[in-house]
């Protein structure tokens, strides 16, 4: 799946090859050949344990292809942050389901969703 630079990764998509976005408009700002980023310190379906709601954090990072200098991250489809590729983020998780999605300066979008569980 590809996505435009302009909008939320949930809200643009490629649809048997055709440029569209979630309303239906044709979106001709597509990027996205090549390898999407890695979100390489979450695990897909893993549950994290918190131990102090308020401190606790989870590390954000990425492996991108050489030709990536810039990753924008989203929490739950939010804009979080935009890093360099190689940058490692930290975010408080907020909620039992966290969903992660790193997009490159290409328009490569990858998503993780975890879950979190508070002690």
């Amino acid at each position: 799946m590809q996505y435009c630079r302009s909008r939320l990764p949930a809200q643009c998509f490629v649809r048997k090859g055709l440029r569209e976005s979630r309303a239906g408009t044709a979106c001709g700002r597509l990027f996205g050949e090549g390898q999407a980023p890695i979100i390489s310190t979450l695990q897909a379906g893993t549950t994290y344990l918190i131990l102090d709601k308020g401190k606790q954090q989870l590390q954000l990072g990425c492996q991108a292809a050489p030709d990536v200098r810039k990753v924008y991250w989203y929490i739950n489809d939010r804009f979080f942050a935009a890093a360099d590729a190689k940058q490692r983020l930290f975010f408080k998780p907020e909620g039992l389901a966290v969903k992660v999605s790193c997009a490159d300066d290409k328009g490569r979008v990858s998503d993780v969703e975890v879950r979190v569980k508070y002690l």
